[in-house]
Order: C-alpha cells, then sequence, then structure tokens
C-alpha cells in the first residue's frame, strides 16, 4: 500500500502524482496534455489538477504564480522538492493530523480533535478507513474511544517510526515536545552510535519516538526473546537507557527498552559490506546453539539438492546469512509479521508468482519441523515467502533452475571492450555467461560482433527461432549498454512469468 495512498484524498494524491512527475522529468518542457497522458487521465482533469497544484505552490513559496508556472512547466530547478511537497499535502490531511494527535497530543479527546477541525465522529471513521485497515494487519487497532492505538507496543514503534519517517523525511523534525539538538546531543553519547548520516538521523528519530511513548506510560516491559537469544553476545549489553534518567521505570523495562533499541538498529536487511556488527552477529549466528543458527541451517541445507556443482556454498556468503538471519530474527522476535517501511510502497512489484525459486521456497513452509517455535513461519509463510525470494534472486546463477538469462558471447575481439563487456555481464545477477564449449543453443541471448545477422544465421543454423540475437559493435556507447541491460531483464521477465514451471525437482 502506497504510504500517500493511506493518509490522503484522491485529489490531494493526483495533485502530488503530478508533482512527482514533473520533478522526475528531466529537462525539456512538458504541457498540461503530456501530464494528462501520464496519468492517464483526461485533458480536463489534468488542467484541474494543475491549476490546483500551482496553488499549493504559491502558497508555500513567495514566488508570484506566473513566475512557478513558468519554471515548473519548463522543468527548471524549483526550489520545492517531493518531500517538502508531500509533508504539505499530509499535514493538511485529517486522517495524518489524527495520527499524530494520538500520539502527541496531550490528553487526545477525538471529540475535541472534530470540534477544533469542524468534522464529525462519522466523517473521522470513514477519513481513517485506510489507515485502519493497514493497522489491522498487524494487529493493531484505532481506536477512536480510548483515543489511542492500541495492540503490542513493539508493533506500534514500528508503525510510528514508518509513519513519521516517510511523512517527514527529514525534511522537519516532527516530536514537538522533544528538541532535536537535545536528542544528538544524547545520541552521540551512546556506545552503538552509527556512522551513516541517514541512520543516525533514523536513530535520533526512534530513539525521539520511543522516549515520547515512555513519557506517555506506553512502554516495553519485557522483550525476553532478544534477552535469552543474545544472552552472552556483548554488543548487546550496552545499556540504552540508565536508572537515573528514567527513575519509575523497573530494571526489567529498562533491560526490555534497551534491547528494543538495539533490535531496531540491526533488523534491517543489508545489501552493501558487512558492518562491523553484522561480522560479530555473522560469528554468533553460525557458532552458537540458537533458534536463529537452526532457522537459517535448516533452509540453506533445503536448497542444496538445486545448487549448481560448481555454486559457492551459500553458508559461505557471510552477508547472505546475516539476511537470512535477519528476516527469522524479525519474525521470531516480534511473533508475527512486523512494520517494514517496503509495506508502504507501491503493491505492483511483480511477484515472479511462476518462477520455479518461488515455487521451491513456498513449499519450504511444509519442512519445517512440527515444533511450536516454527510455527510463527507458518502462520507468516506468504510474507516471509517473498522476502526470501527477493533475498536470494541475486543467487540465481548458483542454482540448477534455469531461470537465470544465459548468455553466449560470439565476439571476434579480445580487447578492452570485451573486458568491459564481461565486467558488466558479471554485475547483473541474473545473467549466467556460458563457456566458449557450450553449445549455441544453450543460450537465451547470444551477443556477436557480426553485423549481418543473415551472415551469422549461415553460419550458425543451430540457432533458434526464440533466441534472441544482438549485434555488438567495438565503438559501443552508454546507451547500448543500458539497452542491453533492458533486453537481459526482459528475457528473464518472460522465462520467471510467461513459462510454465514444473513442480518437479
Amino acid at each position: 500500500m502506497l504510504f500517500e495512498e493511506t493518509f490522503l484524498e484522491k485529489a490531494d494524491l493526483q495533485k502530488f502524482q503530478m508533482f512527482r512527475i514533473l520533478k522526475a522529468s528531466g529537462t525539456g518542457i512538458m504541457t498540461v496534455n503530456d501530464l494528462s497522458n501520464e496519468m492517464n487521465i483526461s485533458y480536463q482533469q489534468g488542467y484541474n489538477i494543475c491549476r490546483e497544484l500551482l496553488a499549493d505552490l504559491e502558497t508555500m513559496s513567495d514566488l508570484p504564480i506566473k513566475t512557478i508556472r513558468k519554471q515548473l512547466m519548463q522543468l527548471r530547478n524549483f526550489d520545492i522538492s517531493v518531500d517538502e511537497y508531500r509533508l504539505h499535502l499530509l499535514e493538511d490531511a485529517i486522517q495524518f493530523q489524527f495520527l499524530d494527535y494520538l500520539v502527541q497530543g496531550n490528553i487526545p479527546s477525538v471529540d475535541r480533535f472534530c470540534q477544533e477541525r469542524f468534522i464529525s465522529r462519522s466523517t473521522l471513521l470513514r477519513k481513517t478507513v485506510p489507515l485502519r485497515d493497514l493497522l489491522a494487519k498487524y494487529h493493531l487497532k484505532l481506536s477512536l474511544t480510548k483515543a489511542e492505538i492500541q495492540g503490542d507496543e513493539k508493533q506500534v514503534r514500528l508503525f510510528l517510526f514508518a509513519f513519521y519517517w516517510l511523512g517527514f523525511h527529514g525534511v522537519a523534525w516532527p516530536i514537538k515536545s522533544l528538541q532535536l539538538e537535545r536528542v544528538a546531543a544524547q545520541y552521540e553519547k551512546l556506545t552503538n552510535i552509527r556512522t551513516n548520516p541517514i541512520e543516525v538521523i533514523q536513530d535520533e528519530l526512534f530513539w525521539a519516538i520511543c522516549r515520547l511513548r515512555i513519557a506517555r506510560g506506553k512502554v516495553i516491559n519485557s522483550f525476553s526473546r532478544f534477552t535469552k537469544l543474545f544472552k552472552g553476545f556483548a554488543p548487546f549489553d550496552e545499556p540504552i537507557y540508565d536508572q537515573s534518567s528514567f527513575p519509575s521505570l523497573s530494571p526489567r523495562t529498562l533491560q526490555a527498552e534497551s534491547a528494543f533499541f538495539h533490535f531496531q538498529q540491526n533488523r534491517d536487511i543489508n545489501f552493501t559490506n558487512l558492518k562491523p556488527i553484522e561480522a560479530q552477529l555473522y560469528q554468533y549466528f553460525v557458532s552458537t546453539d540458537t533458534i536463529i543458527h537452526h532457522y537459517v541451517a535448516h533452509f540453506i541445507n533445503y536448497l542444496k539438492p538445486y545448487y549448481n556443482d560448481d555454486a559457492r556454498p551459500l553458508i559461505e556468503d557471510r552477508l547472505l546469512v546475516v539476511n537470512l538471519a535477519k528476516v527469522f530474527l524479525n519474525f521470531f522476535l516480534m511473533q508475527d509479521d512486523q512494520v517494514k517501511l517496503i509495506d508502504f510502497y507501491s503493491p505492483q512489484r511483480l511477484k515472479y508468482e511462476q518462477a520455479k525459486l518461488l515455487t521451491y521456497i513456498m513449499q519450504f513452509t511444509a519442512t519445517l519441523p512440527d515444533d511450536s517455535e516454527y510455527q510463527v513461519l507458518r502462520d507468516n509463510s506468504d510474507s516471509l515467502t517473498h522476502i526470501l525470494y527477493y533475498l536470494l534472486v541475486p543467487y540465481l546463477r548458483q542454482f540448477k533452475w534455469d531461470e537465470a538469462v544465459n548468455v553466449k558471447m560470439l565476439i571476434g575481439f579480445t580487447d578492452l571492450v570485451s573486458y568491459n563487456m564481461l565486467l558488466f555481464l558479471r554485475d547483473i545477477n541474473i545473467v549466467n555467461i556460458l563457456p566458449d564449449e557450450a553449445p549455441i543453443e544453450a543460450a537465451d541471448l547470444i551477443i556477436t560482433s557480426m553485423d549481418d545477422l543473415d551472415e551469422f544465421n549461415e553460419y550458425n543454423p543451430d540457432v533458434a527461432d526464440d533466441q534472441a540475437v544482438l549485434n555488438w559493435n567495438i565503438d559501443s556507447t552508454e546507451t547500448d549498454f543500458y539497452n542491453l541491460y533492458i533486453r537481459i531483464k526482459h528475457i528473464f521477465l518472460n522465462k520467471v512469468i510467461e513459462v510454465p514451471v514444473s513442480k518437479e525437482a
């Protein structure tokens, strides 16, 4: 579900979509007709939306509307960002205001909220339907009776982090009762501060949300699964909250709150290089007899029969092991599906429902031991399956399933041109470069330096009609490389979506 669809009315959502198209269009000139076609709406609708958008931007800017119109439609540098405009729309939205009011309001009252905005309770109820539907996915409830979010406090905080991060996105500081400068100064005193500037901002926001919830009496009294799982793991023994700062909290609650902050810092999948803490986690997960060790080992052992003969064992890929451990860790510790930032993006992501890899991961659930510790994986098999699938797509070439795009290079030059081609193809995780001795009929894509395709077919009679042949010039450009990538991507999508998948291994 799109974040904006949850909190914006249709008219505001259309203005935001139009503004995002304009900002993403680069250089040139866009007309109302261009925008209407891009949004798949009529010219009149596009004209009305554009007029309302310009009125908003005039409110946000000191410039006259004629200047704004000229700069925007000619795609010149316009100093209002997409994040700034999104926040402007959100702060005017009843749904957004109401959730923020429940979290930060002084003794929140639904009746008072409605009276101050001249709306009825029924209107508020109607406008918050998408929000309540989203919360229900995580077993949270938006109570209009008690004016609060009800449910597991850990899930509430993960949701509020997503809400404030995606809504404000660094444009402004959302927590009114805590000054950013003070939060930042206190954060810098912690021993587990992070160095990535975006992660620092996220940590400061999450810590502020936690402190706000604690101040409102919404505490995490126990996080025993985390404490038992990481007993003896020194980096997670560092306290985040101390008794002097929170004298009303018990030592058990302080420990649970600190554990939950460590969990938030280390729950996200990483696609770059192992961080120092992740290197320690890898050693801990592979050497310590824990349920997470069993989860990862069981999953990797399940995939072993499908490795290519020359594939590197997945257990040796430290980053993959840590990411798999984090996936299982999230479900194990939360005992449910949990709020993730990806949940607020487009639901139109391809799921590749016919992909062999996805089919076998779906069958993985049936192989889980009949043990209560694995019940959370069985209960959330759909969400778990797709996370594991996207995590393993970069490793397709290591499996026997013929879903990677097999590329055979028939180029007559062995210089930097061919070397650059090899480097490019090796960096595409869905490509399998066939060896020279591989038969030509094994290729999905044949790259040749012969520009006369009739002559090529004459010399290569075994090439089938459904095999793609691409001519590659010695003076290839960046555009050629881009077109090659698009060609490979389309071949891949056709293989995993259009071709029926056998249930047999």
